[in-house]
């Protein structure tokens, strides 16, 4: 299991829409478009394949950064809105 951090430029709201839907259901979101997901990795493999159905490549942008779990433990959190923990196996979004 490996945590991602996956963001997303989208030029057509239609797409941007479908793709915010697909991240919905691999991580949690923590800006507009970037998400923290948890993963296996046939699961990531399947989130990269359902993104590719749906972006123009030569239009929108997408990027996958892994997380060592070092970073992890160095997450830092401030401000409003709902913290995240990132120890858990498990996000309901």
């Amino acid at each position: 299991m490996a945590f991602w951090l996956v963001g997303y430029d989208i030029a057509e709201p239609r797409r941007l829409q479908r793709v915010a839907r697909l991240l919905e259901d691999y991580g949690q979101r923590l800006h507009y478009s970037v998400f923290l997901c948890r993963l296996e990795a046939g699961e990531m493999r399947r989130l990269r394949q359902g993104l590719l159905h749906i972006v123009d490549l030569e239009e929108d942008r997408l990027f996958f950064l892994r997380l060592c779990r070092g970073c992890i433990d160095a997450l830092e959190q401030m401000g409003q809105g709902r913290g995240i923990d990132p120890r858990q196996d498990h996000w309901i979004v």
